[in-house]
């Protein structure tokens, strides 16, 4: 089964509990996720730990690693079983996080179309709700453009919870999987190599993904992108056909 852990203190914060059902299934996301969620207080001092896996790591994983926490090996099973055994006698288990639920009394409710021409309205009506200096905020739409589900950053206290996270851990929670051929990933920015990987999650691996985002990140975390074609991540996660722009 697949399993993560960092050690902090002589505890050991263990989680064998995955948000995503997918490919891309990671333990690594609970686990970091759900140390941000518990500790909010400490969780920065506790990810600056090494998180050891004891399975390949996923694009899943590897773009949360990046984004939230510092450093990660994969162990071998013998010495992944060691290590736990050595530290058991203070085991922290770290369960799956709750997706919280989301509404604006302005936003239209799911199953509305909603013409291509009112997205962007739409997106920075809900990324205004979003927490910390930089506001962001994402939905989905089906393939006859009616809306799927919408979310916004809430990393005031949890900085793994960005908008498009946020999106994927509603739809994963209250919708059927994978999003309909022909769905679209709104985003009022360029989705980070962590969203990106969850991104790739709601579809069908035989499906064009297809993201679109009002403006281009300028910093580091878009590097190495899996919703970037020839990026490391992109080959990693099995070259995946991938539609990704900024709209125009």
């Amino acid at each position: 089964m697949p399993e993560a852990f960092l050690i902090y203190e002589g505890a050991l914060y263990f989680s064998g509990a995955s948000f995503f059902s997918g490919r891309f299934s990671s333990p690594v996301s609970s686990l970091v996720i759900g140390i941000a969620e518990r500790f909010p207080a400490i969780s920065k001092r506790i990810l600056r730990e090494r998180v050891f896996t004891n399975y390949l790591p996923t694009p899943v994983c590897e773009g949360m690693i990046r984004i939230s926490a510092k450093r990660m090996s994969t162990l071998s099973p013998h010495e992944y079983s060691q290590m736990k055994i050595q530290h058991s006698s203070s085991l922290v288990e770290i369960e799956a996080f709750a997706p919280r639920s989301f509404f604006l009394k302005e936003a239209p409710t799911a199953g509305t179309l909603i013409p291509l021409p009112e997205v962007p309205t739409l997106l920075n009506l809900i990324r205004n709700q979003g927490s910390g200096q930089k506001k962001v905020g994402a939905l989905a739409l089906g393939p006859k453009g009616e809306l799927v589900h919408y979310a916004w950053n809430t990393g005031e206290s949890n900085p793994t919870l960005h908008a498009e996270l946020n999106l994927c851990l509603g739809i994963q929670r209250f919708q059927e999987l994978p999003l309909p051929s022909g769905s679209t990933i709104w985003s009022t920015l360029e989705p980070c190599a962590m969203c990106a990987a969850q991104i790739l999650n709601l579809y069908a691996q035989d499906m064009s993904v297809r993201v679109r985002f009002l403006e281009m990140d300028p910093g580091t975390a878009t590097r190495n992108s899996c919703l970037k074609p020839e990026t490391d991540l992109w080959v990693r996660a099995g070259k995946p056909e991938v539609d990704c722009s900024i709209h125009r």
